[in-house]
């Protein structure tokens, strides 16, 4: 009889549920100790931080108010005031308030309620009749210190102080006032209110908010407009609440109030502290206390494998011994273990009796494997010698066999074919089985269809198909047989007519709205000439102080404003006047150097890299000036926070076949501007207007949409080109093709004389995402003589390199490039192949995609657009290096 209370016959299950349920209560109870009182500690810190802030911020309250009242009694005390020449006094308060500028402003106002005099330009006398620090002052006849305000302007809030000046009656013969700004306390606000930051609010006894720490927009609305809703600010200490954006950590709200001021005013400090950052030491001890209890889970993981080695291994090593056997063709061999646990002593019984049936039955089987595989043999023979790809699915859209022609077309073998389905091959289809179902009945309906589709390759790349779809009737498992056809040349003959016909349409565009442009400017100017005209007249002979002289003055900039516009859009039209002169680009852009450094700022650094040998242009120079500065301001602008700005000059040419694939330029000698920033950079879609006139991606007011239009439009005047590289991230870069200026026939010829070509035969890997340069360079570096392996991604140039036999001396890859980035594809290469040189290409400089850290500083590097002859010298610069 069998002992149910000896372990040895308990169930698997149970003896790894007691193990288990032992150690985790182990690990959850301590764990959870540890972590929860390390967060009162830190919630406690906190929350002493806050309270100390809160009270320093009293103290700086009544400290500035004393010394405020101080500055004032000495304002009374002076000549001017006791003379009441309010002239003397603007002069008396513009001086104070220059020394003293963390006041917004200093002001001398009459007993009638009327401001005479002022610290900063105002329009006098500002009627402060209905101001409550006036009348204040004015019921008291004492030094007031009134409650914050907000300026609507500004949107910054300020604290209003008033000390009256009495005449020997005790009357009030003027009032002088200042109003000190709330930046002033501000770093109290700005440093961390803990180790853990958080964000900072300080709210007046209406609970509007008067500071916000990184928040400046904020200032002067409800707090209930800016906190969490459910903040309660009638109750002072902790309160906890969601952080908006679904950050499941949370925040925890400390709430102070304080009370400061002449009239005891009540404010509230609200912090906010982060719990994910609040809590970091604790999760740190969290980790820790994890890293012991896994090591002592691993000691009893090795108890457990010695004690299931008897329970579980021995006997399961039994089992597969027994399967083994029978699996080698001898159907005698049994298992032994009938009498174990009850799920191997099930188990064992169940494995006999199917051997035991298997061994009567073994012959049949065999004859059945036979015909079966005789009948795929046929199968493969009929479909794997046809020139379109065949698939066999069922109704769920699961593949059972395909041809050799479906392996060569989508790169999978004919096994992971059959582990797939028809949502795997076919781009359109998804893994929907409503629409697959749907399909297959009205299949079953027409009994075949044609429909033209895009089949996956295993890279991921797609091709379009044209599918013959038939019906294969079944009484137990209908199947659907489809015959794809690849379209590729098909298709692509037809874009190419498409695209052919987008360039000529963007082209008339254009065209069309330069014309446009150019006529309304013209008509435009005319009348913005008799606005400037009049009004310049008028304001020389009016009184400057006559009350229309200031808004004359704003009529005649904005007058002056709307020309800079038109001469904006005569740029973009290429019919603005211009003074050509042979210029030393250099030295033309070096002399703009100071003013471009002021215009980005100091927290851009701009490079500048002045090409050696620079040939002459014949161009205007302020259109020079037009075209950096326009490029600058961008490039600032695309730049958050601190980053480089890069100028780069240098001679290029370009032949026929260059120009073949890049359009609007011509075969010549050139000088080539480069400017390239580390800003946000540009998706594809903006790419294809920033040229446009008024197209704009910055905020209302914050752009005319003219910038690039009239660099556009400069460019074109002068008979250059202009390309644009940028990808979202990456930043941006602007290269302006300008022709080289020759003054005589016999320099003409010279330099327009063909440069040797240095030529290879080499084997070269060339990989480029782009199909066109792919094919433009290939055949650049085949007319040089170099053997040429060509790849359009980086996972199909990793095949081409393990399948090709001989050696490669030379990468030339593409530096950005989906799946992965030229650096990663040939750090994959030089495992297997160390001796490989590389070189790397891009839109962008190479300082630019150093920055980024794709690329090291040195690597051999070659800048798009390059002429045949200066691919052909990077090639062996590169080879032989």
């Amino acid at each position: 009889m069998i002992n149910r209370l000896h372990p040895l016959t308990w169930t698997i299950r149970t003896h790894l549920l007691i193990i288990v349920l032992l150690l985790t209560a182990l690990m959850v109870g301590w764990a959870v100790s540890v972590n929860t009182m390390v967060k009162r500690m830190a919630l406690a810190r906190a929350t002493d931080a806050v309270h100390e802030r809160s009270a320093k911020i009293s103290e700086r309250y009544l400290a500035i108010s004393r010394e405020t009242q101080q500055v004032l009694t000495a304002l009374s005390s002076s000549e001017a005031v006791r003379d009441g020449d309010f002239q003397a006094i603007t002069a008396l308060l513009e001086k104070s308030h220059a020394a003293m500028p963390h006041y917004s402003t200093m002001v001398a106002a009459s007993p009638d309620g009327f401001v005479r005099a002022c610290s900063i330009p105002v329009a006098l006398p500002l009627d402060v009749r209905q101001r409550q620090w006036f009348r204040r002052t004015m019921e008291s006849k004492a030094f007031v210190v009134d409650e914050f305000i907000i300026s609507k302007s500004a949107n910054t809030a300020s604290l209003p102080y008033a000390l009256p000046v009495l005449n020997q009656e005790g009357e009030v013969r003027l009032i002088l006032g200042a109003a000190l700004k709330l930046s002033f306390f501000e770093e109290l606000f700005a440093e961390k209110m803990t180790s853990t930051g958080g964000e900072v609010y300080l709210l007046d006894h209406d609970d509007t908010l008067l500071f916000a720490a990184a928040k400046p927009q904020m200032i002067g609305l409800a707090g209930k407009d800016c906190l969490p809703p459910n903040l309660s600010l009638r109750g002072p200490g902790l309160q906890e609440t969601a952080v908006a954006g679904g950050d499941k950590a949370g925040s925890v709200y400390v709430i102070v109030p304080i009370i400061i001021g002449q009239r005891e005013s009540r404010f509230t400090l609200v912090v906010g502290l982060n719990k994910r950052e609040l809590y970091a030491d604790a999760k740190r001890q969290m980790t820790v206390n994890l890293l012991l209890l896994c090591g002592c889970a691993t000691a009893f993981a090795v108890m457990l494998f010695a004690y299931g080695q008897r329970v579980i291994s021995d006997p399961l090593r039994r089992l597969l011994t027994t399967t083994g056997e029978v699996s080698s063709g001898n159907f005698s061999a049994r298992t032994g273990l009938s009498c174990q646990s009850p799920e191997f002593g099930v188990l064992a019984r169940a494995i006999d009796g199917m051997i035991a049936a298997l061994e009567t039955d073994v012959s049949h089987r065999q004859e059945q494997e036979k015909a079966l595989l005789e009948s795929e043999a046929r199968f493969k023979a009929l479909v794997n010698n046809a020139a379109d790809a065949i698939y066999l699915a069922d109704a769920n859209g699961r593949l059972h066999d395909v041809n050799a022609e479906a392996e060569r077309q989508t790169g999978y073998s004919r096994e992971e074919l059959l582990r797939m389905g028809i949502a795997d091959v076919d781009a359109q289809v998804h893994d929907d089985n409503a629409m697959l179902a749907s399909f297959f009945e009205h299949l079953a309906s027409v009994g075949k269809t044609t429909l033209d589709t895009a089949h996956r390759t295993k890279d991921g790349a797609i091709f379009p198909v044209e599918v013959r779809v038939v019906y294969l009737p079944s009484e137990t498992a209908p199947m659907m047989l489809g015959v794809a056809r690849d379209i590729t040349e098909r298709r692509r003959a037809e874009e190419e007519q498409a695209r052919l016909e987008a360039q000529l349409m963007q082209a008339q565009k254009m065209e069309a709205v330069g014309q446009l442009a150019g006529g309304v400017a013209h008509d435009f100017n005319n009348m913005l000439g008799v606005i400037t005209g009049y009004s310049e007249m008028i304001l020389m002979q009016m009184d400057p102080s006559h009350q229309f002289y200031d808004k004359l003055e704003q009529i005649q900039k904005a007058a002056m404003r709307s020309a800079d516009l038109t001469r904006q859009l005569l740029t973009f039209a290429r019919k603005q006047t211009v003074a050509l002169k042979v210029l030393d680009l250099n030295e033309t852009i070096e002399g703009m150097l100071t003013m471009l450094r002021r215009l980005i700022g100091e927290n851009i650094s701009l490079i500048w890299m002045p090409g050696t040998g620079l040939w002459p242009i014949n161009m205007d120079p302020s259109q020079i000036d037009q075209i950096l500065a326009n490029l600058c301001v961008n490039g600032r602008d695309a730049i958050a926070g601190v980053g480089k700005l890069t100028v780069e000059t240098q001679n290029v040419s370009y032949d026929k076949a260059y120009c073949a694939t890049h359009e609007g330029s011509l075969p010549g000698d050139y000088v080539r501007i480069t400017v390239s920033d580390t800003g946000s950079g540009m998706d594809k879609e903006t790419l294809a207007h920033i040229f446009e006139p008024f197209f704009t991606t910055k905020d209302v007011g914050a752009g005319t949409g003219l910038g690039l239009a009239t660099v556009y439009g400069a460019v074109k005047q002068n008979n250059g080109f202009i390309n644009v590289y940028s990808e979202p991230g990456l930043g941006t870069t602007f290269t302006l093709c300008i022709p080289r200026h020759v003054e005589t026939t016999t320099e003409t010829q010279a330099t327009a004389s063909a440069k040797p070509v240095v030529c290879g035969d080499e084997i070269v890997m060339l990989v480029e995402d782009e199909p066109t340069l792919l094919q433009m360079s290939k055949m650049m570096l085949e007319s040089l003589g170099y053997t040429i392996l060509a790849a359009g991604t980086p996972s199909e140039a990793i095949r081409l390199a393990g399948e090709y036999p001989g050696q490669i001396h030379l990468l030339a890859t593409d530096v950005i490039m989906p799946e992965m980035n030229g650096r990663e594809l040939s750090a994959r290469l030089l495992e297997s192949r160390p001796e490989m040189k590389c070189l790397f290409m891009s839109g962008y400089p190479a300082n630019i995609i150093a920055n980024q850290g794709v690329l090291k500083e040195g690597t051999s590097f070659i800048q798009k657009p390059f002429s045949q002859n200066e691919l052909a010298i990077k090639i062996r610069e590169a080879l032989e290096s």
